[in-house]
């Protein structure tokens, strides 16, 4: 799996805490992710690679910036943001939120 099942399980925990509507999917370690995401509007990384493989799978591609990722460029392959607040932002503003209803 991409994350530890402990870590997989911690972010269930979170996501019905806040009641969120989230789906986790576990594809196994170095195992595309790409059959599994075709279907997404949206896919959210820190991993710029992760998101390579998704251009034509995944139609909006978002790289959370980190200290360890600045260095990456990302334009030709996913918009670079900062906060989950943006986002949320970025969610709302072009209707993805709606997508799913």
């Amino acid at each position: 799996m991409s994350r530890r099942i402990l870590t997989l399980d911690r972010a269930k925990e979170w996501i019905n805490k806040f009641n969120l509507d989230l789906h986790f999917t576990g594809v196994g370690y170095k195992q595309s992710k790409a059959p599994a995401c075709k279907d997404l509007d949206i896919y959210v990384d820190d991993d710029i690679d992760k998101l390579e493989e998704l251009l034509s799978v995944v139609p909006q591609r978002l790289l959370l910036s980190w200290d360890y990722n600045q260095h990456v460029p990302s334009s030709n392959i996913a918009q670079r943001i900062n906060s989950w607040h943006e986002i949320y932002n970025f969610v709302i503003s072009n209707n993805l939120h709606e997508r799913s209803r």
